[in-house]
């Protein structure tokens, strides 16, 4: 069963992809809307061309075999049956949790089919690990300098002097060394949560990004588009919250709960608005919102933090 699938823009700009024939690149991506929720799928190019590239005069099993020698696929035997891991499917599409769980048995993958952006992630890591022997270097010969500066006394033989110098010069080079140590050892303020950055940020665009990074971390992604003009039409409080309860009732469809969800709120109260001052009591204050405790049972709240 064909599934929807996430493709980023990045598919468009990986050199090691461009090397293939534009047919490989648009059956890699289609592969991806047919195998299950790991990655995997039988390997039958009749069956995969049927249902991939119905129209086109290629031969899929040949696009296949470029895919595997490139590393984007691999292809293995189990037993008597023959199937395709798709590489690092599951760092880059989030599946949704109702799907089915894999059938298809893992495949031991030879080193020659681990990623391609693998070789940056190598040479980034050797040029820190560079950087960080510099350093250490560097601070030694100092540190070597100094005392041979400090162990030779002056022509007039003031040892006194040569030995403030020492301990002069072995503070600054603590002090130095302590200064460049490798910054991941310091301590560092945890980033904001997807709440955080919604209610404090006055972006649209931000506040989109918030809201689908909060529905990424429960394994569901949201239409950018929709949650615009759900931003448009409602309180960015109402919205959050609607957010909320979609998660905690564990609906398939967070789009559709959270339109419900909002547009039962809103015939509740049709004449109020969000922030409107009324006097009640001789005295000036906020309504308040007719949204406001929509999430409340999945621990969330329509206020600012």
């Amino acid at each position: 069963m064909a599934r929807a699938r996430q493709l980023k823009p990045s598919f468009f700009t990986n050199e090691a992809l461009s090397t293939l024939p534009t047919s490989a690149r648009l059956l890699f991506s289609g592969l991806w809307t047919i195998a299950d929720r790991e990655g995997r799928l039988e390997d039958r190019p009749s069956r995969i061309k049927v249902e991939l590239l119905p129209y086109d005069r290629v031969k899929v099993d040949v696009l296949l075999q470029k895919l595997h020698e490139a590393g984007f696929i691999a292809r293995y035997e189990s037993g008597e049956n023959k199937y395709i891991q798709i590489v690092n499917f599951t760092k880059h599409q989030h599946v949704h949790p109702n799907e089915a769980a894999s059938t298809i048995p893992e495949p031991q993958l030879a080193p020659s089919h681990a990623p391609k952006n693998g070789l940056k992630l190598m040479k980034t890591d050797l040029q820190r690990d560079r950087a960080k022997s510099k350093r250490r270097s560097g601070s030694a010969n100092r540190i070597t300098s100094a005392e041979t500066e400090a162990n030779s006394p002056t022509e007039s033989g003031n040892v006194t002097s040569a030995r403030v110098k020492e301990d002069t010069a072995r503070a600054r080079i603590t002090s130095t060394s302590t200064s460049s140590s490798d910054p991941s050892d310091r301590h560092t303020p945890a980033a904001p949560s997807p709440r955080q950055r919604f209610f404090k940020s006055g972006s649209r665009g931000k506040q989109i990004g918030a809201l689908i990074d909060e529905a990424r971390a429960h394994g569901y992604e949201l239409d950018a588009s929709h949650v615009g003009g759900m931003l448009k039409r409602y309180p960015k409080g109402a919205v959050w919250d609607a957010l909320v309860k979609a998660q905690g009732d564990k609906v398939a469809n967070y789009e559709s709960r959270m339109e419900d969800t909002l547009s039962d709120a809103k015939r509740k109260h049709p004449s109020e608005r969000v922030g409107e001052v009324e006097n009640v009591g001789g005295r000036e204050t906020k309504r308040p919102s007719p949204f406001a405790g929509m999430g409340k049972q999945a621990g969330s709240s329509s206020e600012e933090p």
